[in-house]
């Protein structure tokens, strides 16, 4: 995980519920910074609003060492690949490692470009057809779960209709998180089950506790993730970091796992139909 701010980037290692900041790296920037860190925390891509100019670091978190192993100018690479009129600036650029731990994925307006750090080379660009979030949760395995895409999407629809946010984890991709916004005094954190729509766990949010009646709160303190296994919620609260266990507990997951009746006695069609006729003709 990783926080930024205009003068470092903080790289931490969570277990359980617990933070240890592990690398410090410096920068100096007038605007946003972002940063983005793999699983394996080998990757640390820091964004500090040059244009699409990005530095990629190698991350010891052990030791508590890092190196930069290449400036990456996204512009130059585009180019090459005559698809720099798709990116015109970096107003909703945001980017984030994928499961593999090796190609990032920048993403802006309706558009894609991953990138490999091993390879230093975009390896793909495209245009995302549908929303913004079809390579997340159910969507990115294709036709596989087709029947519950529909469900999802006007979920999705509405969620964000309202202002809510959402966070889905890269590994648990049956869940979903959401930020319920709609009563700023009584701001919460949603875990949904994808397939059933229907929350599993709702957690208040410790700033809408301190709120006066009539008080709004920063916009950028809405700002939160969760872990690709949907273990810890991480949000920020003033100057502090607040991480969250919500995983379900396994009684609960035994009770959500769908329920199959089994017949006491296994019969085959043909022997059914035949029992049919018979019971038809006992009719006639």
């Amino acid at each position: 995980m990783t926080t930024a701010s205009r003068d470092c980037i903080n790289v931490w290692t969570l277990k359980g519920t617990t933070a240890k900041r592990s690398v410090c790296i410096p920068v100096e920037a007038t605007g946003k910074v972002q940063a983005a860190v793999d699983a394996d925390g080998r990757y640390c891509l820091v964004h500090n609003s040059d244009g699409y100019m990005f530095r990629l670091y190698t991350v010891q978190v052990e030791f508590g060492a890092y190196n930069l192993k290449a400036v990456l100018n996204l512009t130059e690479e585009l180019s090459r690949t005559s698809k720099l009129e798709q990116l015109v600036d970096d107003r909703s650029l945001s980017f984030r490692f994928l499961s593999d731990n090796k190609t990032v994925r920048f993403t802006r307006a309706g558009f894609q470009v991953d990138y490999n750090v091993t390879t230093q080379a975009v390896v793909e660009v495209r245009r995302l057809e549908k929303h913004s979030f079809e390579d997340r949760s159910i969507f990115k395995y294709g036709l596989t779960y087709v029947d519950h895409h529909e469900q999802l999407q006007k979920f999705i629809s509405e969620q964000t209709a309202k202002g809510n946010l959402l966070a889905f984890p890269d590994q648990e991709f049956q869940s979903v998180v959401v930020l319920d916004r709609e009563d700023p005094l009584r701001k919460h954190f949603l875990l949904v089950d994808v397939f059933s729509g229907q929350p599993l766990r709702r957690l208040q949010k410790l700033e809408s506790l301190l709120l006066r009646p009539g008080q709004a709160s920063d916009p950028e303190s809405d700002i939160f993730d969760v872990d690709p296994s949907c273990q810890v919620l991480i949000y920020s609260q003033a100057d502090d970091l607040l991480l969250w266990s919500i995983s379900v507990p396994e009684p609960l997951k035994k009770h959500l796992k769908p329920r199959y009746n089994l017949a006491q006695f296994k019969e085959n069609p043909a022997k059914i139909a035949s029992q049919r006729m018979a019971y038809i003709e006992k009719l006639a």
